[in-house]
């Protein structure tokens, strides 16, 4: 039985991998546009929201800061790594949580039950891709985080009670070695940085693809007819619940789908589950993190549609076609400056080439 799971497994794999190969030779025109909506997706609003924090993460990480609250308390590291989480943008908590895992200062359970808790989005991904992009306002931005944090919180509280197990107490780095530290998480950012930006690209190629194919359509049909959310909303929906950054392409100023936006916003999108599994190399299990991010989303629906009505009464929502987004990056030069420096931070440390180690 197991032998004949394997093989279907592998023959979904091999279809699915046929039939996007298929589609990138006989639809280029689509696939390039595609290609130039992620990537330009990734210039202007990933890598500003998020490159600063990855490098914060990995240096509180590799300088021993967060092993040393650990010691000092384990409801502290947890509170620690929970605050950053939610201001730091998607992969920042489970990688943090995976980190110290690894380095067996964590038990694997425990870190397994938080990372579930601390994954968002961050006030400059919902302010700049979301709230400024669909509201004239950013009280809709407010609205959305205090939805995901209060789920979040739910969530972690939970997660503190069915974690068990003590850090393993390894000492923290010492203070000569932050500046090593300092350069480890600028090449370790960079390189998580560059694995995101691929794979923002390859599902906006993904997300073409079945939407020129109709599943997309077949998929929002029925979900409108028991909803009763436009189709075209609801096709836009689908396509955030693959990729969250594109919740930017929801039909703008229409306070209704305020629940809807934060509950996409929380879980973060398979895109985005994909970027994590990628980020923790193993030491956090996927689908009980999967598990975790839809119960957020279920949460922050239900926090946003109970809070909508009062923080939003009254508030004028003017949309522009032409008005730009308040948060964005104005200019793509500083990201492929950026990009360049990164790249040469990663061929010096020698990590641009390094093969992934096996167990």
């Amino acid at each position: 039985m197991m032998k004949l799971r394997k093989t279907a497994v592998s023959a979904l794999k091999a279809g699915l991998t046929a039939a996007a190969l298929f589609y990138c030779l006989t639809r280029t025109a689509e696939v390039r546009e595609a290609v130039s909506d992620g990537v330009e997706r990734c210039i202007y609003t990933v890598i500003p929201s998020l490159y600063a924090m990855l490098i914060l993460s990995g240096l509180l990480t590799g300088s021993g800061l967060i092993s040393a609250i650990y010691r000092r308390s384990q409801i502290l590291g947890d509170l620690a790594v929970f605050t950053v989480s939610q201001f730091a943008g998607y992969p920042v908590g489970a990688r943090m949580l995976a980190a110290e895992a690894a380095a067996g200062r964590l038990p694997k359970q425990r870190a397994e039950a938080l990372a579930g808790a601390c994954c968002g989005a961050g006030p400059a991904f919902v302010f700049g891709c979301i709230s400024s992009r669909l509201y004239s306002s950013d009280r809709a931005g407010i609205v959305i985080l205090i939805s995901t944090v209060s789920a979040n919180a739910v969530l972690a509280v939970w997660a503190v009670f069915r974690g068990r197990g003590s850090p393993a107490g390894a000492s923290p780095a010492a203070p000569g070695e932050v500046s090593a530290a300092f350069t480890d998480a600028v090449a370790g950012g960079g390189s998580a940085m560059t694995g995101i930006c691929f794979m923002v690209t390859a599902f906006s190629v993904l997300t073409a693809m079945l939407h020129d194919t109709g599943i997309i359509g077949a998929i929002a049909h029925p979900i409108s007819e028991i909803s009763g959310m436009p189709e075209a909303a609801t096709a836009r929906a689908v396509c955030a619940f693959l990729d969250v950054t594109a919740a930017e392409r929801l039909p703008a100023g229409d306070v209704t789908l305020l629940p809807v936006i934060a509950g996409l916003v929380s879980f973060g999108g398979v895109c985005v589950l994909m970027q994590i599994a990628a980020v923790v190399q193993g030491q956090i299990n996927i689908r009980q993190f999967a598990v975790s991010r839809l119960a957020a989303a279920v949460l922050s629906f239900a926090v946003c549609k109970l809070i909508t009505p009062r923080l939003m009464s009254g508030e004028a929502v003017a949309v522009s076609a032409l008005r730009p987004a308040l948060h964005a990056a104005p200019s793509p030069v500083p990201s492929v400056l950026l990009i360049i420096m990164t790249l040469a931070v990663l061929s010096e440390s020698g990590r641009l080439c390094k093969k992934p180690e096996t167990e």
